[in-house]
């Protein structure tokens, strides 16, 4: 998740000298924080659809983290799809106030789409920096797999070397997208992207419908229980 201002971990070195002395110098650093944020909302803006993995992690973290924040401030959840999680970052960077009350929950392409373009010179292409975002932490380590129905053509890797499987896909630059491409291109299997779907929701959703797969975390294939129920 990302902000502009670095407001998180600011308030947790005031927290922990807190615990560690309860002086009135360190109490009156954290007096200001709580006066800025009491009354207020932080909104988190999620760079994909309603129902996928950012969504349920920044919702669930909207439940819990105003009450570790000085002044306990109110949090809400928008959602702003398009490119990649690269509108919500773009929103962020160009529009949204920069005074600590908005936070990205972006994917991470968004931000490694724009450290590349610098990389290569291309940095007309996006309309934000990511060197200027505040990283302020992650809600899960996840781990990446494809799936597939248990009707699907497909059973093996060993047979997805030579036989096609259908899966869907977010925009290019998602993890979603990115991912079974680059295993396309190392290994010479046969996932035959059907990329546009607004998030991990959508994809799941195909596999309810028609024997197709999936690559995505973990934690989103859980999130979707009986879209993942008939997957192996």
């Amino acid at each position: 998740m990302l902000s502009r201002k670095p407001i998180w971990p600011g308030f947790l070195c005031v927290g922990a000298a807190l615990l560690a002395a309860w002086s009135p110098s360190r109490a009156h650093a954290q007096k200001p924080v709580a006066e800025f944020y009491r009354g207020k909302q932080i909104t988190v803006i999620v760079g994909s659809s309603a129902g996928g993995g950012y969504d349920i992690y920044a919702r669930l973290l909207s439940r819990h983290m105003p009450k570790h924040i000085p002044g306990n401030p109110g949090m809400t959840v928008s959602n702003m799809t398009g490119a990649g999680s690269n509108a919500a970052a773009a929103h962020v960077y160009n529009v949204a106030p920069k005074d600590g009350t908005v936070i990205g929950a972006l994917q991470n392409s968004a931000v490694l789409d724009a450290l590349l373009d610098a990389l290569l010179g291309e940095t007309k292409r996006l309309r934000h920096d990511a060197t200027k975002f505040v990283h302020l932490g992650s809600a899960t380590i996840d781990h990446y797999v494809c799936i597939g129905r248990a009707d699907a053509p497909v059973k093996s890797f060993k047979e997805l070397l030579s036989r096609e499987l259908i899966i869907g896909a977010s925009q290019p630059g998602t993890s979603t997208r990115d991912y079974p491409a680059m295993l396309n291109n190392t290994t010479g299997s046969k996932l035959r992207l059907v990329s546009g779907y607004p998030g991990t929701r959508e994809i799941m959703r195909v596999q309810l419908v028609e024997p197709a797969g999936a690559a995505a975390g973990l934690a989103a294939i859980g999130i979707h229980p009986r879209a993942g129920a008939g997957a192996r």
